[in-house]
């Protein structure tokens, strides 16, 4: 996939893509079948993994888990979809190497020479990068155009633990401005169906990154996956190829991520192990503690992400206020907090204007991520960056309810003007995320079709 497009940008196109991408859009209808697509490194990933420092880092940042009720990963899904795969690049005795994280043997596996790509990111001896990869028709097969949204948030999301795990290790992740992504994209022979989405860089001697102690043992991961092929001419399929190619895809978000997850005395490693997806809220107030958690974070983000971009994001918290229900925000333009004051939304209509989920009606607050009207002719370029931040966010917003044991997931389906009407209006939304008092008697959400996946045949 080239670096720039061979032809011009249409014009309009974000607002397309925008339309696309709708729950109530045909190329955006769920499908309820689909099956595990492999990427193009997995038949490469023969020998053992060797059980080191940088197994046990990336095992944490995205590895699997098990639940009551199937396997569950430390990242948030999309339906379980789980799109992206993380490769790592480190050097050694024989140089430096890609190596394919594979959750299901718990460690990375050698897939290749990475001279070139090292060379382009000007990597020094002790220095790791992580490419991030999404095999795109994973997800797309089952939510269509809309897959490529998900596909972002998903690598915010493991981004997002990479960097905390990095702060916790007293080290640095950075988002270099560029990535060399013809470079990369080579170097590991990605197909035009493989979407590679960001590399971050670690700057660190892998046994100081790597967090301490085993990792969890997770039981019943078989090796029977039914794999198949993307179809070539799928329509979904190839919007999102081209999509993603007019979104200058080496551009990278211009984000401190050091600023964005250092929270003091946090402890990264347990909250990631501890995180999940709230599968039912009891619908109680928020605990004393949360309100004051998500300025927190609203004022991180706003110090962590660099203008122009910055004046494009949009994030909003909503929560019962008096008889209706207040939407918040920090003004970075101004240096002053907002308010809306918005009509009470009933539990119905909750559930309604989150594509019928339950669990959105007993939900005590929302964080909504979004994006402010585009006001350059850089506008997909823009949504990809911000999609990529607002997967930031959902991983912040993950271990701050560890932290305050509370309860969070993700809603990634809904009715984008009922949406950010919630929010106060005049942004679109990328994504939502619910929170509130978890429901005892509910175990973890079940992602089902992983379970189904990674099942023993």
């Amino acid at each position: 996939m080239p670096d720039v497009p061979s032809e011009a940008v249409p014009a309009g196109l974000l607002h397309r893509v925008q339309q696309l991408q709708r729950l109530s859009h045909p190329a955006s209808t769920v499908t309820r079948p689909c099956r595990r697509v492999a990427g193009s490194l997995t038949p490469r990933a023969v020998a053992p993994p060797p059980g080191d420092d940088l197994d046990r880092f990336a095992d944490l940042a995205y590895g699997y888990r098990t639940t009551p009720r199937g396997v569950a990963r430390h990242a948030a899904s999309a339906g379980a979809m789980y799109p992206v795969e993380t490769v790592w690049l480190a050097g050694g005795p024989e140089g430096w190497r890609w190596r394919l994280h594979v959750p299901e043997r718990r460690g990375c596996v050698d897939v290749g020479d990475a001279t070139a790509a090292a060379t382009a990111l000007g990597l020094r001896t002790g220095q790791w990068a992580v490419a991030v990869v999404a095999v795109a028709w994973r997800t797309v097969q089952r939510y269509g155009v809309r897959g490529y949204r998900y596909c972002l948030l998903d690598a915010g999301n493991v981004l997002g633990n990479i960097a905390a795990l990095a702060v916790h290790a007293g080290t640095a992740a950075r988002l270099p401005d560029r990535m060399p992504h013809d470079v990369v994209h080579a170097d590991l022979g990605l197909t035009a169906d493989e979407l590679l989405l960001a590399v971050v860089v670690l700057d660190a001697e892998a046994a100081a990154a790597a967090p301490t102690g085993p990792s969890p043992t997770v039981d019943g991961l078989g090796t029977g996956w039914v794999v198949e092929h993307p179809p070539l001419l799928n329509p979904a399929l190839h919007r999102v190829r081209r999509l993603h190619g007019f979104a200058e895809p080496a551009v990278q978000p211009a984000v401190d991520l050091a600023e964005l997850v250092r929270v003091p005395g946090a402890d990264a490693p347990g909250e990631i192990r501890r995180r999940h997806s709230a599968r039912a809220f009891t619908g109680t107030p928020m605990p004393s503690g949360v309100a004051p958690a998500i300025e927190a974070l609203q004022l991180r983000l706003a110090a962590a992400v660099r203008p122009p971009l910055r004046d494009w994001l949009a994030l909003r918290y909503v929560a019962p206020a008096g008889e209706g229900w207040r939407s918040r925000w920090w003004d970075p333009s101004t240096g002053t907090w907002r308010a809306a004051e918005v009509p009470a939304p009933s539990p119905t209509c909750r559930i309604r204007m989150f594509g019928q989920q339950p669990i959105a009606g007993a939900a005590s607050a929302f964080l909504l991520v979004g994006m402010t009207p585009d006001r350059s002719d850089t506008g997909l370029s823009v949504y990809r960056r911000l999609l990529l931040v607002a997967g930031l966010v959902c991983a912040e917003a993950y271990r701050m309810a560890v932290r305050l044991g509370c309860a969070t997931t993700v809603l990634g389906g809904f009715d984008d003007e009922a949406v950010a009407a919630l929010g106060g209006g005049g942004f679109t939304p990328l994504v939502a995320q619910a929170i509130g008092v978890p429901e005892p008697a509910a175990d973890l959400k079940n992602d089902t079709v992983a379970a189904g996946w990674l099942s023993t045949s």
